[in-house]
């Protein structure tokens, strides 16, 4: 693995949005999760968000293996997590991250920073979100995400509502089910109470709805999502 990556970096805008308890979730909470290339250039294959200070991160562990994908045909490239500037969108910082816990089949992974650079407190340092307790949802319960649109540069804030869980997943797991329109890289993303500020889940993936004909699936408005139980449990693996 690579040592970290660090480029041009410039202040960024924390989020302004508020939660019902004033809980504001700043968008140096999460990264996009991306292949960064010998030459400079990066993809970005979905979002992330830190879950602790020194630089530990949580996403669909689909999202992860894309990246690896990604580097196995290019026969290069290192994974990293990166945020942009707000002042020059030409402008990122990125470190390399590596795989240190994951469940495949509830689609998590934990990933962390090789180490925490300084620079990063340039933009707003790491920013950990704070875990649910894991007690469940009732339906129609307010939640939010913070995550990137496809290989942009900034994460967008969405609002949605629960509505129940589901099965429909690869693996057949119990997932939530989300009103949420959520679109390709936003995978990994963390979903929110919109009472407590605290993550309540990982967005894992867009329903679709299928059509006749052999038509492109359509969006149903409909996302998954697993539940936080199953960070925690992976977090408390780790031992500290």
């Amino acid at each position: 693995m690579a040592k970290n990556i660090t480029v041009v970096i410039m202040v960024l805008a924390s989020a302004s949005l508020l939660f019902g308890d004033g809980v504001s979730p700043p968008e140096n909470s999460v990264v996009q999760i991306a292949v960064a290339m010998p030459g400079g250039s990066a993809t970005g294959f979905g979002t992330g968000f830190f879950i602790r200070d020194d630089g530990l991160l949580a996403t669909a562990s689909h999202v992860y293996l894309k990246a690896l994908s990604a580097i196995v045909d290019a026969r290069a490239g290192v994974v990293i997590a990166r945020r942009f500037s707000r002042a020059n969108r030409a402008q990122w910082v990125g470190a390399a991250i590596q795989l240190v816990a994951q469940d495949y089949q509830h689609d998590v992974v934990l990933l962390k920073m090789q180490s925490v650079d300084p620079m990063w407190k340039q933009v707003g340092g790491v920013v950990p979100l704070l875990l649910d307790d894991g007690a469940g949802l009732e339906d129609g319960a307010q939640v939010c995400m913070r995550g990137y649109f496809g290989s942009d540069d900034f994460p967008l804030f969405l609002r949605g509502a629960t509505a129940g869980t589901t099965g429909l997943g690869p693996s057949f797991v119990q997932e939530l089910l989300i009103v949420l329109p959520v679109v390709p890289g936003q995978s990994g993303s963390p979903l929110m109470s919109v009472e407590t500020g605290r993550v309540v889940g990982i967005l894992t993936a867009i329903v679709p709805v299928s059509l006749p004909f052999n038509q492109q699936p359509a969006h149903s408005g409909l996302a998954r999502a697993v539940e936080v139980v199953h960070v925690k449990k992976l977090v408390e693996s780790l031992g500290k």
